[in-house]
């Protein structure tokens, strides 16, 4: 068999299991994409925060639970690698 075939195939059993989770993927993009307004716990201020989005999502592909990471932060000029307790707020 060619390699297109075996590609097919690979795809079509990816397909075959991952399926029924797909929704809840796409669920968990859409709900972490963008910029979030959200207060910062060292600081006390509210601060604009990017979730890593594709990322949630994979994970929620394979694991059910979207895991979440601090993409981008407005506050990380001053405080850059902080423990990212922000998101539990997401959560």
């Amino acid at each position: 068999m060619d390699r297109a075939l075996w590609g097919a195939i690979a795809l079509l059993l990816f397909l075959a299991v991952y399926w029924p989770l797909l929704p809840d993927a796409a669920r968990a993009y859409r709900r972490l994409r963008g910029r979030k307004s959200l207060l910062c716990p060292e600081s006390g201020n509210v601060t604009r925060v990017q979730i890593g989005a594709a990322r949630a999502a994979l994970t929620a592909l394979f694991s059910g639970r979207p895991a979440l990471r601090v993409r981008d932060c407005a506050r990380w000029q001053v405080r850059r690698g902080c423990r990212e307790g922000c998101l539990a707020q997401v959560a």
